[in-house]
């Protein structure tokens, strides 16, 4: 057995995928939601699912929350380094409002995924200081506005754009659905031939009283 072990160590192909399987966690901070909050959004995708009925694959309740900073591939003992700057930051409870219901982007011909977008000064903040604190880790940044957002579903583009411009249908439905936010939390992400399976590696409580409030 321990020849065998040490044949596949030594094939540089083999090699290479146990070093990133055992060595490496692919991993993202993330906003997790009240359960009530996924039931609503469950019956929303449930509605949406009986106008389109392909081209679209749905997020399971269970797996719905708000991603903040998505870092990838990470090193097994760089994770504890993250953690330790992301427990920096300071920031008090706060609430995140979800407003719609689209497309993103908003033309149904073009459209890559199905969101509920929301807006909350103080989860961009978050946002902020993840990337500036924790970003420098991964040697580069993602560079782009962040906009609060639950996944509800992401289309297939080959089916979805087989399909009849007039059997796409529109959606634009207005939401008013607020919910408090107390802590984030550090995920790892695990592919599977189901789907992502999402394990929390740490909770990060807001503090009362912390240095920024609007």
């Amino acid at each position: 057995m321990i020849e065998f072990y040490s044949f596949l160590w030594h094939n540089t192909r083999i090699a290479k995928y146990l070093q990133e399987y055992f060595m490496f966690k692919r991993i993202f901070f993330a906003v997790s939601l009240p359960e009530e909050i996924k039931r609503e959004l469950s019956v929303i995708k449930e509605d949406l699912k009986n106008e389109l009925k392909k081209g679209v694959k749905w997020v399971e309740e269970e797996n719905m929350h708000i991603t903040l900073l998505f870092l990838g591939k990470v090193r097994e003992d760089r994770v504890n380094e993250i953690i330790s700057e992301a427990e920096k930051i300071r920031i008090n409870p706060f609430s995140v409002l979800l407003k719609e219901i689209t497309y993103i982007p908003p033309d149904k011909k073009r459209a890559k995924m199905i969101w509920a977008k929301g807006e909350s000064k103080e989860l961009s903040f978050l946002y902020g200081e993840l990337e500036d604190k924790v970003a420098p880790h991964q040697q580069s940044k993602n560079g782009k506005d962040f906009i609060p957002h639950i996944t509800l579903g992401r289309i297939r583009s080959w089916e979805f754009r087989s399909m009849p411009l007039s059997e796409i249908p529109e959606i634009g439905q207005e939401l008013e659905m607020s919910f408090k936010i107390n802590s984030f939390n550090l995920m790892e992400s695990k592919l599977t031939k189901n789907g992502p399976v999402y394990e929390n590696l740490r909770e990060f409580v807001l503090q009362k009283g912390s240095m920024y409030q609007l």
